[in-house]
């Protein structure tokens, strides 16, 4: 799979998946809310461009306020890459390597529990972190 902004084929890519699998229970993505119980992302490359952070209008998630439409139990995205490229001409992208991702109770109207392992860049080192974060809000992701 590979995820463009506004479909754009010569722009790069900002994601790209080599597989996607997607588990659950067929009569659980027709109830409310959906429920998806386990997703696993092989592949995973996301690549940041300077001022991508920058959202538009954001459209609010479907779904009744307060109750988010889609509930996904586990997300595992192991071996997962994060480049951030730099506004800096003929600078190297500043390159993550996400040995252990996996992220816990993902939807809109809740905080998803993390737990993380991934060698940082700059200074060299292995980082390993659990917690908690969001919920994002999409009319300030920041």
């Amino acid at each position: 799979m590979t995820f463009r902004r506004n479909s754009d084929r010569d722009a790069p890519p900002i994601a790209t998946i080599e597989k996607l699998t997607i588990e659950g229970a067929y009569w659980e993505f027709f109830s409310t809310p959906k429920r998806v119980r386990h997703v696993r992302i092989e592949g995973l490359r996301i690549f940041v461009s300077p001022g991508s952070e920058r959202i538009g209008n954001a459209v609010q998630p479907a779904g009744s306020p307060g109750q988010s439409a889609l509930i996904i139990d586990q997300i595992v995205a192991d071996g997962a890459v994060v480049e951030l490229a730099s506004s800096e001409p003929g600078t190297e992208p500043l390159k993550f390597d996400i040995h252990e991702l996996t992220l816990n109770s993902v939807a809109d109207d809740r905080p998803l529990s993390f737990h993380a392992a991934l060698l940082n860049p700059r200074p060299p080192g292995e980082i390993r972190a659990d917690g908690h974060f969001g919920p994002v809000q999409p009319q300030n992701v920041g």
